[in-house]
């Protein structure tokens, strides 16, 4: 991956704020077939395994949610209960939408 060729900025001071590394077409296209393999997996998972996987990552959500709320609020320049909204409504379709 090439290191720094794409940058985050803040929109509020248009300050640079990260550094994204950019991927190659190589790389794309290796995900893109990872993805493939893994779905192939994914698909013959049991329904209870897929349960614990969403689970797992709607208390992710909710461990997180100060560091969520503090990078959208900076990469977006939302106000903190705009970015809350947006955090508890992410959560809240993790539990409208899980595949069981």
């Amino acid at each position: 991956m090439r290191l720094g060729a794409c940058y985050s900025s803040s929109v509020a001071s248009n300050e640079v704020i990260a550094c994204v590394p950019k991927a190659t077409q190589d790389e794309m296209l290796a995900a893109v077939d990872s993805c493939s393999h893994a779905y192939c997996s994914w698909s013959e998972t049991s329904i209870l395994a897929h349960q614990q996987i969403f689970l797992h990552y709607q208390q992710l959500i909710k461990d997180n949610i100060k560091e969520l709320v503090r990078s959208i609020t900076l990469e977006k320049g939302e106000t903190q209960a705009d970015a809350e909204g947006d955090v508890f409504r992410g959560l809240h379709k993790s539990h409208v939408h899980q595949p069981f």
